[in-house]
């Protein structure tokens, strides 16, 4: 196969167009990404799917990590077909093998990249590497200061039932109590989307397996995070879990009192448009009581919290309802800011795109997607960093974009790649 290297631009922009080869494909080996981003260095290999732990290795390339993402080379992401512009938005920045790791010779492909990698990211059922005969053991042999992390469900560790059952982002939120506490009460339970539970795992795999590589870089010890996706949801659940296990009290979400703040809830505007207000105490000054209509109240004498539930929670929604009902959105969040009162307009993606903050942050930017061979726009990296910023350097792979690039630096021949893809071991779209 004909490719054309690229040598990369130490100053590359987000969004500048790239050379690629004859199928319009980025062809990178380690050397040519570019430095940038506080990871650059990091080699991170990444073995899961859809879509907590892929996500996670995203986001470390996007701050500079060299990240090698592994798809099975019998069934590819499914991803790139069901939600192509989550791939396209969600997978970029990596580098890409289609392997079939469970094959012998998949196998020693598999521990050739234990051995590159500083960090191991994987999400499949609990025990699925132990039937490869890949546990922990075997692959710390290979490299005893590797940071493995396992995500998946219900964990690695438990009851065998649980373990080794299938789970989705629905599924963590039914088992782990965030679909009850998000169900109002007398209401059918649902799922709060998109994806809170993949997102929210991703984030707790991501700072352990960064702390785990911190540690393991002092001390020469390699480590094991074992991350079930219904504890990360369990454990970003605020009170409501202590609430039940230490007074008894099961919590669900109430529309009316929502929070423990008074005023606090959805409110519509004269132009049918929907604001967001949060009464903190802070805005109970004069000019946000005068607003309101309340600063000759006797029950607003005095600055203090508004607790939901109360009187005086009571005549702040009212006086909030009245004063939403006589103006548009726009100038309740205006007014509402200016007073400090917590407040913002419910947008769409169609004022968020185009909103002065959201432009002068970057906050959405452009890319060539490799995947579809198009120009995509969608979120920039997040978070900003000043002197070491991430950046979107390559856009979302083709399966087995990087096969051979990837095989090369492992020490396979041209003769060698040829035959893994006779035999079905690797495959390229």
């Amino acid at each position: 196969m004909i490719k054309q290297r690229i040598e990369f631009d130490s100053d590359l922009l987000i969004g500048m167009p790239l050379r690629f080869d004859q199928k319009g494909q980025i062809m990178a080996k380690s050397a040519q990404i570019p430095d940038f981003g506080l990871l650059h260095g990091v080699k991170v290999l990444s073995t899961g799917a859809v879509a907590a732990e892929p996500y996670a290795a995203t986001l470390m390339a996007e701050h500079g990590a060299d990240v090698i993402q592994v798809e099975n080379a019998r069934h590819p992401e499914d991803m790139r077909k069901s939600v192509a512009l989550e791939w396209a938005q969600d997978a970029r920045c990596k580098r890409t093998i289609a392997l079939d790791i469970p094959s012998d010779e998949g196998r020693e492909i598999f521990l050739a990249l234990i051995r590159w990698a500083d960090i191991w990211l994987e999400s499949s059922k609990g025990g699925t590497y132990r039937k490869w005969d890949l546990d922990d053991d075997v692959i710390l042999a290979q490299n005893p200061d590797l940071v493995i992390v396992h995500v998946s469900g219900y964990g690695e560790v438990g009851e065998p039932d649980y373990v080794c059952r299938p789970s989705y982002d629905p599924i963590a939120q039914a088992f782990s109590g965030f679909m009850y506490i998000n169900s109002p009460a007398g209401t059918k339970p649902m799922a709060v989307f998109p994806g809170i539970g993949d997102f929210i795992t991703a984030l707790f795999a991501l700072w352990s397996s960064l702390a785990a590589l911190l540690h393991a870089r002092e001390t020469g010890e390699g480590e094991v995070v074992d991350l079930s996706q219904y504890e990360a949801l369990l454990r970003v659940s605020a009170q409501y879990p202590a609430e039940y296990f230490t007074n008894g009290t099961q919590l669900v979400r109430n529309p009316d009192i929502d929070g423990d703040v008074g005023g606090l809830g959805v409110y519509e505007c004269k132009d049918g448009r929907y604001v967001y207000v949060a009464l903190n105490p802070s805005a109970l000054k004069s000019e946000g009581l005068a607003l309101l209509g309340l600063a000759e109240d006797p029950d607003f004498g005095q600055r203090g919290i508004v607790v939901a539930g109360t009187a005086r929670d009571a005549k702040s929604k009212r006086a909030i309802e009245d004063y939403c009902s006589c103006h548009s959105a726009s100038e309740v969040d205006r007014d509402f800011n200016q007073v400090n009162i917590g407040c913002c307009k419910i947008m769409d993606y169609s004022e968020l795109g185009f909103n002065p903050h959201c432009l002068r942050r970057e906050s959405i930017i452009e890319w060539f997607d490799d995947a579809s061979g198009k120009m995509v726009r969608g979120v920039g990296v997040v978070p900003r960093v000043e002197r070491r910023p991430g950046r979107v350097w390559r856009g979302a792979p083709r399966v087995g974009q990087d096969n051979e690039d990837i095989l090369e630096e492992l020490g396979y021949s041209s003769m060698d790649i040829e035959k893994l893809y006779a035999e079905g071991v690797i495959v390229r779209d």
